[in-house]
């Protein structure tokens, strides 16, 4: 039963990676999916920080060492479990998939792109609640983009989000 379970989930992973490989093949698709998954490297972090303090400076007591536990906590969290499940990128195991972008490792469970996005989100939300829609659907589109970009499963997507979420409310907790 286990097996099985685990077979329909790549099925399902595999023909959600190549409809969204499909759907990026449009040039402007793709443009705006290689953008959105630059945003997702993390410099752009800073900058929204940034401007996000600049509304509010005190917001920056809670949101530095809540944001410096969780995403130390994600990346942690994230390497250590890339190098347990060492599942391969789709671009490595399906002829109709190509990375699009240039995947930081060899492995994609879960993502840290998508990771990262969720505790930039989830920080902002917790000090901003009204910049928690903006945040969360730009985050969204950098997890979607991982997929259309072919160096992420949607399972990876998915679980780098939960575990961006976790670590960001675990650092807000600690600090407040």
């Amino acid at each position: 039963m286990y097996g099985t379970a685990l077979h329909l989930m790549h099925r399902w992973d595999l023909s959600g990676s190549q409809f969204a490989f499909r759907v990026a093949e449009r040039r402007l698709i793709a443009d705006v999916m290689k953008a959105a998954s630059a945003l997702g490297d993390g410099h752009s972090y800073a900058v929204a920080a940034g401007l996000l303090a600049c509304q509010d400076p005190s917001t920056l007591r809670t949101v530095i060492p809540a944001g410096l536990i969780a995403f130390a906590l994600e990346l942690l969290v994230q390497t250590a479990v890339k190098a347990i499940v060492r599942r391969p990128r789709p671009f490595r195991r399906s002829a109709v998939i190509l990375a699009r972008v240039r995947p930081p490792g060899d492995f994609s469970f879960p993502s840290g792109h998508a990771a990262g996005a969720f505790v930039f989100a989830s920080l902002a939300a917790s000090v901003h609640p009204s910049a928690a829609a903006p945040c969360y659907s730009l985050a969204a589109l950098v997890a979607v983009s991982r997929v259309a970009n072919g160096v992420h499963y949607p399972s990876d997507v998915i679980a780098g989000a939960i575990l961006g979420m976790v670590s960001a409310g675990i650092g807000v907790r600690l600090v407040r």
